[in-house]
């Protein structure tokens, strides 16, 4: 890899970095917020959630299209570091309103970020191995920057305050703009006409009003996910329609790679949600005298998968040299699995905390942790490559954003999973740890099936990506 790509490549890097610790900070937060500064139902407050982070990814595919139609990946990039900045000041203000406001820019400003950072990944690599590698690389920052975001916004709202979280994150962004708006490597790429770059303010300055709209208005929350289910699906018609006939077997492949990792994410993200309001309300988090902000649980999570990913690398390498590397959808089998595993324990630790203990539940949950983190790194990166890899020429960054729409499905299933263990506060903790015991069981033996159905899935993905 020649300096200039290795150079971009550690931009790339610092800058999902960044993006990541503002968006998980948000993430991880989101529901105690909601609850702590609104007062919140649980229900309400899942809703909110689950609109969040299902449009979080469903607009990736629109920054996807943006950067093919419009802008280019650089110029994409740039505004959308714009938007995220003022997302940061907008959600200073205490009042729901300028919330609800700031997390719509925020949507839109991380989905033209994250989709065309990706894309740019891959053009810093010329061979299947590398391109791997350098994705695993992106994906180890993207989770440090998760780590960080959940950690430091629980330590930061403790003790400071729930300004101050968004605070630090609007200095880190303007300090990674700064750094992007003056590089030299990516300046080759910044060829924008003006009138391309109003038409995308305008768009995106109507689509945040639609957003704001619909959290203010949830309950149009399923109309809006069958509006973007049937639009998605005229899009990868229209892609497959003006695509070679090689390619169109391709897409339908990737279609069904993108699908099979659908209920993993729906288990994961339950980490803001069921798990957060699980660990805040019936665990002790008293650690030698130190009660533990409940957010930075929620750092354990991308802590493992910036940990496992060097291991798995190696293993993959190591099968690969001997002719016995997994395909793609055994990656995402065996991460649906570890993800079935987690959710197993989880409802051993709800069982083990009805009984009385203490400490074996905080040691559960991080194992809990050790397996969605392991899970999320074995099928993620190749993913990624796969995209990168079968993608029509064209439609590269569009067919990345299709993958991050497929997880905007999975935020919607994770937040209807979630109301499956809403409770009242009011309640006690023997019912309450019932309720979760049950919910978690549910969603393990879920998980278990479906893993089982994308292990029988390996000899269709081959066919059509042959």
């Amino acid at each position: 890899m020649n300096n200039n790509k290795h150079s971009l490549l550690y931009i790339l890097c610092g800058c999902e970095l960044v993006e990541r610790f503002v968006y998980f900070g948000v993430f991880t937060v989101l529901v105690l917020y909601l609850k702590s500064a609104f007062h919140f139902t649980d229900d309400h407050a899942f809703v909110i959630f689950g609109l969040f982070s299902a449009l979080s990814y469903a607009f990736l595919l629109l920054g996807g299209l943006i950067a093919d139609k419009l802008l280019g990946q650089s110029q994409s990039v740039l505004l959308a570091l714009l938007c995220l900045i003022i997302a940061t000041l907008l959600l200073t203000r205490h009042h729901l309103s300028l919330v609800y406001y700031g997390l719509s820019i925020m949507l839109l400003g991380s989905a033209l970020l994250k989709v065309n950072l990706t894309t740019l990944v891959g053009k810093t690599a010329d061979d299947h191995l590398q391109r791997e590698k350098n994705f695993t690389l992106f994906y180890v920052c993207m989770n440090i920057g998760a780590v960080m975001g959940p950690v430091l916004f629980g330590i930061m709202s403790h003790w400071l305050g729930w300004g101050a979280c968004f605070y630090i994150s609007f200095a880190l962004l303007l300090l990674i703009f700064w750094v992007l708006a003056t590089s030299s490597v990516l300046r080759e790429f910044r060829k924008t006409e003006k009138k391309r770059l109003l038409i995308t303010i305008l768009l995106l300055f109507a689509i945040s009003l639609l957003v704001w709209l619909l959290f203010n208005e949830t309950q149009f929350e399923a109309l809006a996910v069958v509006v973007i289910v049937v639009l998605s699906a005229a899009l990868f018609i229209r892609i497959a329609k003006r695509s070679k006939k090689h390619y169109q077997k391709k897409i339908l492949g990737l279609l069904i790679i993108y699908a099979a990792t659908v209920f993993f994410f729906a288990c994961s993200f339950q980490v803001a949600t069921s798990i957060t309001l699980f660990i805040q309300r019936d665990l002790h988090r008293t650690i030698l005298g130190w009660l533990v902000p409940t957010p930075m649980f929620s750092a354990l999570d991308p802590l493992f998968v910036v940990l496992m990913a060097p291991l798995l690398v190696y293993l993959w390498r190591y099968l690969k040299t001997k002719g016995i590397e997994p395909y793609v959808t055994t990656k995402i089998a065996l991460g649906i699995f570890a993800a079935s595993a987690a959710y197993f324990v989880l409802n051993f630790t709800a069982e083990a905390s009805l009984l009385g203990a203490v400490v074996l539940p905080l040691i559960l949950i991080v194992l809990v942790n050790v397996l969605l983190g392991g899970g999320e790194i074995c099928l993620a990166p190749p993913v990624f490559t796969a995209a990168t890899e079968h993608s029509p020429p064209q439609f590269t960054s569009t067919m990345i954003g299709a993958w991050f729409l497929f997880a905007s499905f999975s935020g919607y299933i994770a937040s209807l999973l979630s109301r499956l263990s809403s409770n009242n506060p009011l309640a006690t903790r023997a019912v309450s740890l019932h309720i979760y015991a049950h919910a978690f069981l549910f969603v393990a033996i879920i998980a278990l099936f479906s893993g089982l159905l994308v292990l029988l899935s390996k000899r269709l993905v081959q066919h059509l990506l042959a």
